[in-house]
């Protein structure tokens, strides 16, 4: 544990951790004449790796639990729209909030809206939407496969690597009326595989 001063004042904590090999720096950080006695119980709070096979992931608002064995391959953190995309092997991730949702979503739904920003990405699958309550909110899911061309590509280059190949595809996204934000869940992964539901369920949108 360490502690600095300045025009504001520090306690803070750094260490390695021998499990998951990573090094946390971690401070709370106040004005020169504040209270640093709640420093203790937040700087022993902190947890650098998952419990019970799931890491735990926040960023600017999002919240979510994703398995242990997925790694990071790529992120988008700019104003207003939060992308986080996770993978293991063949099965694939994705994790998005956008804000000024008010805004966002005049003269649209949220499913027409969320069509429209992942058009590129989307136009690979075929699918049906349905409209779901998902947390009191109005939720569209949407689950499908990949379509024949590209479905036979991804197949063929998954079973090279020797993993089951990831031909379906499920999505749901929602409008947070309590944060004014739009959430989306999608996963490409084998039949039968219970990703998306159990990361789906695993995500809260606000308290």
């Amino acid at each position: 544990t360490y502690g600095w001063s300045s025009d504001q004042k520090a306690l803070g904590l750094i260490y390695h951790c021998g499990q998951c090999h990573r090094l946390v720096i971690a401070e709370v950080v106040g004005p020169p004449d504040a209270d640093l006695r709640v420093a203790a119980p937040i700087l022993a709070s902190i947890r650098e790796h998952g419990e019970g096979g799931w890491n735990t992931w926040g960023v600017h608002g999002l919240h979510a639990q994703v398995p242990a064995e997925f790694q990071i391959e790529q992120q988008t953190l700019v104003t207003g729209h939060v992308m986080l995309r996770f993978r293991h092997r063949s099965r694939l991730l994705i994790l998005q909030q956008w804000g000024l949702a008010n805004v966002a979503l005049k003269g649209t739904n949220v499913a027409e809206w969320y069509e429209y920003q992942e058009r590129n990405r989307l136009g690979r699958y075929t699918y049906q939407r349905d409209r779901s309550p998902f947390r009191g909110h109005d939720a569209f899911r949407m689950s499908g496969r990949d379509k024949f061309a590209p479905g036979i590509v991804k197949a063929v280059q998954h079973l090279a690597a020797f993993s089951r190949p990831s031909l379906g595809f499920h999505a749901c996204v929602w409008h947070c009326e309590e944060t004014n934000r739009i959430y989306a869940v999608s996963a490409e992964h084998p039949r039968g595989d219970e990703l998306f539901d159990q990361v789906l369920h695993r995500l809260h949108c606000h308290e």
